[in-house]
C-alpha cells in the first residue's frame, strides 16, 4: 500500500467516524496524499516522521509505515534515540518533537536546519504533514473507531 492510498485509507475512516460530508473526500483525500509527498522530503523522513508522532502518542505506528522501517529504526522511534539518524533525518525529527506538544517552543535553529536539508518548500510540507500525522494519532486516541481500523 502506497502512502497516499494509506492517507485516502485514513481519510475515509475519518470523515466516517465524525458523521462528516462525503461530497469534501475527494478534495480531503488529495491534500491528504499530497502531504505524503512532499517533492523535497523523502518518503523515508516522512515515515520516520509519521512513527515518531505515533511513539509520542504512545501509539504503535501506522500499519502501512511498519513495512518500511527496520526494526532498529522503530526502536529508536519508541525510546526517543534520534542519534542515530543522519543529519537531515536528525532534522525532520526536531521537527515532530516541538510540534506535537510544543508548537511555540520550536527554534529558528530548528527550521533552518530542516530547511538546509529539504529547503523552504520541503520544510513546510514537512511541518504540514507532521501535524496532520499528530492530528491523526490525536484522533486514533480519542475515537476508537479510528484506532480499531488502523
Amino acid at each position: 500500500m502506497n502512502a497516499a492510498h494509506s492517507a485516502g485509507a485514513r481519510a475515509d475512516r475519518l470523515l466516517a467516524d465524525l458523521g462528516l460530508d462525503a461530497g469534501m473526500l475527494e478534495h480531503f483525500q488529495g491534500f491528504l496524499g499530497a502531504l505524503d509527498d512532499p517533492p523535497a522530503v523523502p518518503v523515508r523522513v516522512l515515515t520516520l516522521c509519521r512513527a515518531r508522532v505515533a511513539a509520542l502518542h504512545g501509539l504503535a505506528p501506522a500499519a502501512a509505515d511498519v513495512p518500511a522501517l527496520a526494526d532498529q529504526d522503530l526502536d529508536a522511534l519508541r525510546r526517543g534515540a534520534l542519534e542515530c539518524f543522519d543529519a537531515a533525518e536528525r532534522a525532520a525529527l526536531a521537527l515532530v518533537e516541538n510540534l506535537c506538544f510544543q508548537p511555540h517552543a520550536m527554534s529558528d535553529a530548528a527550521v533552518q536546519d530542516c530547511a538546509q536539508a529539504f529547503g523552504a518548500e520541503g520544510t513546510v510540507g514537512l511541518m504540514t504533514a507532521i501535524a496532520f500525522a499528530d492530528v491523526d494519532c490525536r484522533l486514533r486516541r480519542t475515537l476508537p473507531a479510528a484506532a480499531d481500523q488502523n
